[in-house]
C-alpha cells in the first residue's frame, strides 16, 4: 500500500479503554486485552496520553474492540469514534470550537491531524455549499490503522462536527484503501 510506518498519540488508546470501560465493565476491558499482543495489551490498559505508539499497536486495538463487540453490538466502532470526538472536545475547547464556523474548523483539521499521527494527512475539499447547506471530503492519505479505524473515524466525524454548530449530520465511508482505494474518504453533509 506504500504507507510508512507510523506512530500515534497514546490518547486515542486511553480513550478507547474509556469508552470500553464505561459500556463493558473491566470484563471487557479484560477481552479486548486478551485479543492484544503483549505491546498493544500495555497500550491499551495503560497508556500514556501524551506518549507515541506505532500505528499497528492502535490498529490492534480498532480490531480486537471490533471482533469482541461487532457481532452483538454493530455500532461499537462508530460509538468509540464518537466518544473519541467528545472526549477530545471537552472543557474551554468545546466553548470555543462553538464559536467558530465549520469551515474554520475543518481549515484547522491538519494541524489537528499532526498533533496525533506523526504520518499521514487530512485533506478536506468542499464539494457544495448551497444556502446554508453544505456537503464535503474528508480525506485521509498515507495513513492506515486498519478497516476498523475507517469505521471508528466515520464515527468520530459524525461526533465532531455537531460541536461546530453543524446539524443533521450525515457521513458516509466513499473511498478506502482496504478496498483498493489511493486513500480513505469519507462525505459529510451538515446544515448550518
Amino acid at each position: 500500500m506504500g504507507v510508512k510506518e507510523s506512530n500515534d498519540r497514546g490518547v486515542h488508546a486511553r480513550y478507547v479503554h474509556a469508552w470500553v470501560k464505561e459500556n463493558f465493565g473491566a470484563e471487557g476491558v479484560q477481552k479486548v486485552s486478551s485479543r492484544l499482543s503483549s505491546l498493544a495489551s500495555q497500550m491499551f490498559t495503560k497508556p500514556v496520553p501524551h506518549g507515541w505508539y506505532p500505528t499497528k499497536l492502535l490498529k490492534e486495538v480498532f480490531e480486537a474492540v471490533d471482533k469482541e463487540f461487532s457481532p452483538e453490538y454493530p455500532d461499537a466502532l462508530r460509538d468509540v469514534g464518537k466518544a473519541i470526538a467528545e472526549r477530545s472536545i471537552s472543557g474551554f475547547l468545546q466553548y470555543f470550537v462553538k464559536l467558530i464556523s465549520v469551515k474554520t474548523a475543518i481549515s484547522r483539521s491538519d494541524a489537528i491531524w499532526k498533533r496525533y499521527h506523526d504520518a499521514g494527512r487530512i485533506e478536506i475539499k468542499m464539494l457544495s455549499e448551497e444556502k446554508g447547506f453544505y456537503k464535503a471530503a474528508f480525506i485521509v492519505r498515507d495513513f492506515d490503522a486498519g478497516a476498523s479505524w475507517c469505521s471508528a473515524h466515520k464515527g468520530y466525524l459524525e461526533g465532531f462536527l455537531p460541536y461546530t454548530n453543524a446539524k443533521n449530520v450525515t457521513v458516509t465511508k466513499d473511498k478506502c484503501i482496504h478496498k483498493g482505494d489511493e486513500y480513505c474518504s469519507w462525505i459529510a453533509t451538515w446544515e448550518e
